[in-house]
């Protein structure tokens, strides 16, 4: 085993894992900013919120990528199933860093944790308000006036007329 490339090797992970830390932590505030468009009913500031959490997990998920295959390096050099999760592998590393790999690895679960929370309260939220919508246009237009669509994309589409003026929202 050599050092030098292990050490490398940690050093990299170390920066990886800061760098997953705080690209999470700004997941969470998007999906914080996101709650607060859904709240106030601002169509256009969440329809461009919504692409920027999109483009904010794309970035999570190449760092994620970047971290698996590190992980499968460092295991390899540490003489470990590459197949390895980061927590499996910790206890192999030097005891002297290993506090430190375990309190990022602790704080990026615990920021995965609540971001999935928040997306979950985020979907009921605009799920709800679908709902809201819909009776709303219930009410105000005559028996069969509402028609509900679902696109490729499993997209939902409500269509009305009311007074013989067409109305059309998405969800």
């Amino acid at each position: 085993m050599n050092s030098t490339l292990e050490q490398t090797s940690f050093e990299e992970m170390t920066k990886i894992l800061r760098r997953e830390l705080e690209e999470y932590g700004a997941l969470l505030d998007l999906l914080v900013k996101q709650q607060d468009r859904i709240m106030n009913r601002d169509p256009d500031a969440l329809f461009k919120i919504n692409e920027e959490v999109e483009a904010q997990m794309a970035t999570n998920q190449g760092l994620l990528s970047r971290r698996q295959r590190l992980i499968g390096e460092l295991a390899t050099e540490l003489g470990t199933d590459s197949e390895v999760t980061l927590s499996q592998l910790i206890p192999s590393f030097p005891e002297a860093i290993q506090p430190m790999f375990q309190a990022l690895t602790e704080q990026i679960n615990n920021l995965i944790t609540s971001a999935r929370r928040k997306v979950k309260q985020n979907q009921v939220l605009l799920s709800r308000l679908s709902e809201v919508a819909e009776e709303l246009l219930h009410a105000v237009t005559p028996e069969g006036g509402v028609s509900k669509t679902y696109d490729r994309r499993g997209d939902l589409s409500i269509a009305a007329e009311i007074a013989k003026r067409p109305l059309k929202t998405t969800a």
